[in-house]
């Protein structure tokens, strides 16, 4: 990617209202999932979904009626025996959902980092998402620190949900090299990348290559 190439990159900072952070859509799966779709059922079904939809599904594994007073390093700990395979088909030396437990333990929503959001893909399974009232944005990183929060927020561990920090990007594309794996180009999302509705304040920039905004609250 050539330096000029940055000029197309606009990051947004958001603050996510429950109903935004709930329909956000969470991870697609690494392909050895889908070479072995019996060990990885359950993360299967968790993929694609938003996180509102995901903490049900875990909920409905679970047996759990309910989530309400439930603390969620107890839904992590009743996971642990979730293991997938790596990139090269052994079982991962740790549980899926290990991270999660210890996040669970350990959270403090005032230390929670903003998730990395962007549109939804016009391409693939994402592409459901597209064209339904610009509702849904895709988690490109944070996805176990927002499930955790989301977990929290349905059990009441937390008292009132209180509004996550969020950063859009047009593209992720120039951290592909921090993300390590690849990341799609704006013209792949719905609306090129640009973020919906166009209410937006111009921070400041890098030598103008990307810019920074902050969306305006509704009054």
């Amino acid at each position: 990617m050539q330096y000029s190439d940055y000029n197309q990159y606009s990051l947004t900072e958001l603050q996510l209202t429950c109903d935004e952070f709930l329909n956000l859509i969470f991870m697609g799966p690494p392909p050895i999932w889908r070479k072995h779709p019996h060990q990885h059922n359950l993360l299967l079904n968790l993929c694609y979904k938003t996180i509102g939809e995901v903490v049900d599904i875990i909920k409905n594994h679970l047996s759990i009626t309910s989530l309400h007073g439930i603390k969620s390093a107890e839904v992590f700990q009743k996971l642990q025996n979730i293991v997938a395979k790596d990139q090269t088909g052994q079982d991962e030396s740790k549980p899926w959902f290990e991270k999660h437990l210890i996040l669970s333990e350990k959270f403090d929503k005032r230390l929670m980092d903003p998730l990395w959001v962007r549109n939804p893909s016009i391409h693939g399974d994402e592409k459901q998402y597209c064209d339904k009232n610009k509702q849904h944005l895709y988690i490109q990183d944070g996805n176990h620190r927002a499930l955790v929060y989301a977990v929290r927020v349905r059990s009441g561990e937390d008292g009132s949900y209180d509004p996550v920090k969020a950063i859009h990007a047009t593209s992720w594309k120039f951290a592909e090299g921090l993300l390590k794996y690849r990341i799609q180009e704006s013209t792949a999302l719905e609306d090129n990348g640009n973020l919906y509705p166009d209410i937006e304040d111009y921070i400041t920039g890098f030598n103008s290559n990307i810019k920074i905004l902050k969306r305006i609250e509704a009054t």
